[in-house]
């Protein structure tokens, strides 16, 4: 019962931050934080005396939710909250953040998406930049997804480097230490995830670096991280249909047996489907 109890004074929460409500949005912060400290479960209102920081209006709503009742304002706001929730499905957003995003004006996760795009230029420069720092290391990259495909603006810098000799692992983290990373989501041994720095309009933009060692997976991985997701599913799709599986590092026969190729091209042949270029993946 405490997970829909904190849920429910999230939602009131929010509601309290979006009307600039602070010393009451405040008040709920600080119940919602005890209530996470619990080591029991809240059943009955006896178990709200030692909570700390629970008044008479919060204790009204939380013996709501005991009752399995309704509140009122959280269906009256209810495309207000999903708002805030539905921003929270992106990747590396929390509440704060989407809540700071919904109060910015922006109020759906569309709308969001398309305004965080970044200019192509923007990441063309990025590009030259990137070129002189990898140039020591001799390997190879690519920048894929829609700025492969041509388009006039990015969502993620996505980012493969390949090579199948070098200790791809060791140069990677070289390289992210000459990035202007404003924040690391996740660093593995064969993929980078974080955010980047590119200019005072783009102060935090996201970046993806993914290592390929084995050189028979590099046509697989451009093909899939260069897209878009319409194709990807449709070209999975036309596998399965020969009893074969495809995914990003290869393509296996109805025997499970590995299918290589030289090119990307090569995997549109064996599917029976007209090789289209970068530029028109946008499917």
């Amino acid at each position: 019962m405490n997970k829909k109890i904190i849920e429910v004074l999230q939602k009131l929460e929010i509601l309290r931050e979006i009307n600039d409500e602070q010393y009451s949005a405040l008040a709920f912060k600080k119940v919602i934080k005890n209530l996470e400290g619990l080591d029991y479960e809240i059943v009955s209102k006896k178990d709200l005396e030692n909570v700390s920081g629970v008044g008479v209006k919060i204790k009204k709503y939380i013996e709501d939710v005991l009752k399995n009742k309704e509140i009122p304002e959280l269906l009256e706001e209810k495309d207000k909250i999903d708002s805030i929730y539905n921003m929270m499905s992106l990747h590396g957003i929390g509440f704060r953040k989407a809540l700071k995003i919904y109060l910015s004006g922006e109020k759906t996760v569309e709308g969001y998406e398309k305004k965080k795009r970044i200019p192509r230029e923007i990441v063309k420069k990025f590009e030259k930049d990137f070129k002189e720092i990898i140039k020591k290391y001799d390997i190879k990259y690519k920048i894929t997804g829609s700025y492969r495909r041509k388009l006039k603006d990015v969502g993620d810098i996505d980012i493969i480097l390949y090579d199948e000799n070098k200790n791809l692992k060791k140069i990677m983290d070289k390289i992210i230490k000459k990035l202007n990373i404003v924040k690391t989501l996740s660093h593995g041994d064969i993929k980078f995830q974080g955010t980047i720095y590119l200019n005072k309009e783009y102060p935090e933009e996201r970046i993806d670096i993914t290592i390929i060692q084995d050189i028979k997976s590099i046509p697989y991985a451009l093909l899939h991280t260069t897209g878009n997701v319409n194709l990807n599913i449709h070209m999975r799709k036309e596998a399965i249909k020969k009893g074969w599986r495809l995914n990003d590092t290869k393509m296996t026969d109805e025997n499970g047996k590995n299918i290589e190729v030289n090119s990307e091209k090569q995997i549109f042949e064996l599917l029976d489907m007209k090789y289209l270029k970068p530029k028109y993946r946008n499917y």
